[in-house]
């Protein structure tokens, strides 16, 4: 079979797959299972096809109307740059577009249909924070993010010694981080969380809002109170060697993986706990001698919430995401400040974190938390990963006056 009948037939396949998808899992894990239940498919086949699924995702909420072949088409010759023998064959009319710059992609498909937009791709982008520039934020959803690493203190050296060695190419990228192509396989590396964290740009640079050594006491006190996978306690622990951590959950199958994390990075003095901050908690012996009597010197709070400044890396959430959600991740968001900001020691910081680019996570959440507590604003802003083919984060750094 010719490697454009091939292309065609894995165009059907992708049509298949996103006929039966409807957003009740995250994608990745749907189209797992089908190459599962399909094992004629090859790596090549796989790579081509989630290529096309991943073209329709990234028009987002645009041509709602169209068939989803033509969708596919559509996001695939905005996502691809230079000549393409599938889109000669199908679309002989954008032969003599397939070099042009994405905008200018966009002002011709314009001309066929004059409805579409870059507003019309990313949802409701009537809320999206101040400081946003809306034309580039929404244009890097046709680009895939990079892969980047955090070099951990006193390992740049191996690392960068073994990507030489693998022949991998790669750039320095902020104070301690690489960048790499998305498709880089890592193995050569040995164990992650060793001598290198696998963390997004962005979220290496909520660092900038932590405080200072010297602004903190030399065995700080410091409680990740939605810890995760636990990325921004390591980066904690990297900060403060000489920190005691507390990390905290409501998924113990979370904590368990974070245990491991430690175990890799060397994280010796910590504490977790599994709770649930979107309800009220009750003190018990166990919450205790969790929580010290006169509070946190420091407090990180990287809250649940849209995720919408990662839909870059996960584009069909702009398509599942119901604008409802916003509302329900805000009263959340509340819920949580509320249990966590009375655990500030007076002198303390409280460093609050999203994923999201939309204000009601965002400053609406500042605006809670100083009308809520005796907390005081240090510094607030998006880190704009857009502009680096990294997700976008807003971060805001508080104190608690003495």
């Amino acid at each position: 079979m010719s490697s454009n009948k091939y292309s065609l037939a894995h165009l059907s396949s992708a049509e298949q797959i996103l006929a039966h998808y409807e957003g009740l899992e995250p994608f990745p894990v749907f189209i797992k299972a089908f190459f599962r239940d399909n094992k004629k498919f090859g790596s090549r086949d796989r790579k081509e096809i989630s290529n096309f699924c991943y073209s329709y995702f990234r028009l987002g909420k645009a041509f709602p109307d169209m068939p989803i072949r033509e969708r596919i088409l559509t996001g695939y010759f905005l996502c691809t740059q230079g000549q393409n023998d599938l889109l000669e064959i199908t679309k002989p009319e954008w032969k003599s577009k397939l070099d042009l710059p994405l905008d200018e992609k966009i002002s011709f498909l314009q001309q066929s249909y004059p409805d579409f937009s870059i507003l019309s791709v990313f949802p409701f982008s009537k809320e999206l924070s101040d400081d946003i520039d809306t034309n580039e934020f929404v244009l890097s959803h046709f680009i895939q993010p990079d892969l980047f690493l955090r070099l951990r203190p006193g390992r740049s050296g191996e690392v960068v010694k073994k990507l030489d060695a693998g022949g991998i190419s790669f750039k320095p990228v902020g104070e301690f981080g690489l960048v790499l192509t998305n498709t880089t396989k890592l193995d050569m590396l040995g164990e992650p969380d060793k001598a290198f964290v696998v963390q997004d740009l962005s979220s290496q640079e909520t660092s900038d809002f932590f405080p200072s050594r010297s602004e903190l006491p030399a065995r700080p006190a410091i409680w990740d109170a939605c810890a995760g996978s636990g990325g921004k306690s390591i980066m904690a622990a990297d900060f403060f060697p000489n920190a005691s951590l507390f990390v905290s959950d409501e998924r113990e199958t979370i904590l368990f993986n974070l245990r491991k994390r430690f175990d890799a990075a060397g994280i010796r003095n910590y504490k977790t706990l599994q709770l649930d901050l979107s309800v009220t908690h009750n003190r018990n012996n166990t919450s205790d001698s969790f929580f010290p009597a006169k509070g946190f010197d420091f407090v990180i709070a990287d809250v649940p919430c849209s995720g919408s400044g990662t839909w870059g890396r996960n584009p069909w959430e702009m398509i599942v995401f119901p604008e409802s959600e916003l509302t329900h991740y805000q009263q959340l968001q509340q819920n949580i400040l509320r249990q966590v900001m009375p655990h500030v020691k007076a002198g303390g910081y409280f460093l609050y974190i999203t994923c999201s680019v939309y204000k009601p996570e965002n400053e609406g959440a500042v605006d809670f938390i100083l009308g809520n507590s005796s907390l005081t604003l240090q510094k607030k802003g998006l880190i704009k990963g857009y502009e680096q083919h990294a997700d976008t984060m807003f971060a805001a750094l508080f104190t608690l006056p003495v």
